[in-house]
């Protein structure tokens, strides 16, 4: 790399800049590539959509499916693949937990949240729960029955 120094980098990019064969180039990029406006990419999208075949829905379907078992597996792995709280490891009983409780609301604003969490690098503040847990924790008052019974 010939600029090892970023400010190094930035100072020589600005120059650049100020040249007129720069100009030129953005100019003809600009002519040859216009810009295309949000509500353009939205009607080409339903276009898209709506041609779509069969095959092409149910690839996609496929694709989407996988990507989201991919991230539900690394959470698996980052928050200890098991409930904190009674130690069941079946996968199909697990689920994410709000800490601070908030999840509905969070879930909402996010989407889905095993993605959000691999994608925002698996932030603190949640940890896995079998729904059973989950559920008694929300029905008692933010404490699980399995905890109450240790007390």
């Amino acid at each position: 790399m010939p600029f090892k120094d970023p400010e190094r980098r930035k100072e020589y990019d600005r120059e650049r800049q100020k040249t007129e064969h720069y100009r030129s180039t953005v100019r003809k990029y600009k002519q040859t590539h216009p810009v295309i406006r949000t509500d353009e990419l939205r009607e080409r999208e339903k276009i898209w959509k709506a041609n779509r075949t069969d095959e092409q829905r149910a690839k996609q379907r496929k694709h989407a499916i996988e990507y989201r078992r991919t991230k539900w597996n690394l959470v698996l792995k980052h928050y200890g693949g098991k409930c904190e709280c009674c130690g069941e490891i079946e996968t199909m009983f697990l689920t994410v937990d709000h800490i601070n409780g908030g999840g509905k609301e969070h879930r909402k604003k996010v989407g889905n949240l095993q993605v959000w969490l691999a994608n925002q690098g698996f932030p603190d503040g949640f940890r896995l729960l079998c729904y059973n847990c989950n559920s008694g924790r929300s029905r008692n008052g933010g404490i699980c029955p399995h905890m109450e019974k240790k007390q």
